[in-house]
């Protein structure tokens, strides 16, 4: 009964904001609709189909799980909605970016561009995905200017069309689509879907229409449920193979928890970080850092070991200590979805962080929405990646992958920026 209760609090939860989309166009584009949409794809499908299962998550898995999401999914929108704005929206000219020189702003992003396709030309798409180390993982930063750089060349190719900025942006599109066909990356179709709809909204008020909203989730849900078991054939390059997958039973058996889940993985987890009252309290935002900019291949393995932070909070250990089931089947690789992760880290406590979450992106949707700054829009763009990423992986790895993003979008500002002569020299026609 208390299964039942908690499930549906949630799922009502995060479908207000989905249905208060309905009213304002700008709210498809905001946190709370965006977590309401997050937590329908990656949470809501798996805790439905398993909320009558006490043998695959008891109770006490199912209710802590369910209760810290509720929480901290209240967290969020109370930090969103305490910062008020009364300014409204209208549409960006190219008369309101003039204190920046276009022409500096696209030179200026070649190198990234240059860079983000060389660096996503040696990822080999059918060995993307796997835990990796060393030279991957210096590729795989600088692959990473690519995004935010696409990301400024489509604004400024929607208030400047021309052939130059086509033909990177087509080249980024094939290099996503390699990540998606091949690799079979789920977060490469929801990057390439936000990288696409929001540019088109803030420069050209271009508003998803709202009856595709349902048939979007349900396509998303396909997305998370098929991949996992698509990408085995893929990456091999037997695509014959796909035609004889059933779409029903892959995502009844991925949903139901008969397949590896992150959903139910993160439950079990959380249960027995709080059996042995054991959390990583922060260790793992300085850890992720380390794993990814103290290279082994430049200064050697043992350096690296030496810089991190060890915790009691052993996933492997404390799985074998505290779980009864077998500990052969963990796999540490997968994602712990956003709210069990930052329950890793500080127990109940987690929600505090999810408060000035949503408060902080709250500003930076104000600054792109109502401020008319090319870059403010630039990166609140960009910046929607890491609200999803908060919810289907961890913000512990947002200040480790946000670094690139910062790198080009405060670069391309600071070499793009008028003098304030030039800028008051400006006539308006």
């Amino acid at each position: 009964m208390f299964r039942d209760l908690l499930f549906y609090t949630f799922a009502f939860s995060a479908f207000i904001p989905i249905y208060q989309a309905y009213r304002s166009p700008s709210r498809l584009y905001e946190l709370p609709f965006l977590y309401g949409v997050a937590c329908y794809v990656f949470i809501i499908p798996t805790l439905f189909f398993v909320k009558d299962d006490s043998y695959l998550l008891t109770d006490v898995e199912f209710n802590r799980y369910l209760l810290n999401a509720i929480i901290c999914f209240w967290g969020a929108l109370a930090g969103y909605y305490s910062i008020n704005t009364q300014q409204k929206y209208t549409q960006i000219s190219r008369q309101q970016i003039v204190k920046y020189n276009e022409s500096k702003m696209f030179f200026a992003l070649l190198p990234f561009i240059i860079i983000g396709i060389i660096g996503s030309t040696l990822i080999d798409p059918s060995e993307f995905g796997n835990e990796k180390g060393g030279v991957f993982a210096i590729i795989l930063f600088f692959s990473r200017f690519f995004r935010p750089a696409a990301i400024i060349l489509l604004i400024l190719y929607l208030l400047r069309p021309d052939i130059k900025k086509v033909t990177f942006l087509l080249i980024f599109l094939f290099f996503s689509l390699q990540f998606i066909l091949i690799s079979g990356r789920r977060s490469e179709v929801f990057n390439l879907a936000l990288t696409i709809m929001f540019p088109l909204f803030f420069i050209k008020n271009i508003v998803i229409p709202r009856a595709f909203i349902i048939p979007s989730l349900i396509l998303a849900i396909l997305v998370i449920a098929i991949f996992p078991t698509a990408r085995e054939f893929t990456k091999r390059g037997d695509y014959d193979r796909l035609y004889s997958l059933s779409l029903t039973d892959l995502s009844r058996e991925y949903l139901s928890g008969e397949k590896t889940n992150e959903v139910i993985e993160a439950a079990k987890n959380m249960d027995v970080v709080s059996r042995a009252d054991v959390f990583y309290y922060g260790t793992s935002f300085y850890n992720s850092l380390i794993h990814q900019y103290a290279s082994s291949t430049l200064f050697g393995n043992e350096f690296k070991q030496s810089l991190r932070i060890n915790s009691n909070a052993d996933l492997t250990s404390l799985r074998a200590k505290y779980w009864s089931g077998s500990v052969s089947g963990f796999k540490g690789y997968l994602s712990h979805t956003g709210f069990a992760g930052m329950y890793f880290e500080f127990g109940w406590f987690a929600v505090i962080f999810f408060f000035f979450f949503g408060r902080i992106t709250k500003q930076f949707f104000v600054k792109a929405y109502c401020g008319k700054d090319i870059h403010w829009i630039s990166f609140y763009c960009s910046f929607t990646t890491f609200i999803l990423i908060s919810i289907y992986h961890s913000m512990v790895s947002i200040p480790t992958m946000i670094i690139p993003y910062l790198l080009v979008l405060y670069t391309i500002k600071s070499i793009s920026k008028k003098k304030d002569s030039q800028y008051n020299k400006v006539k308006y026609a």
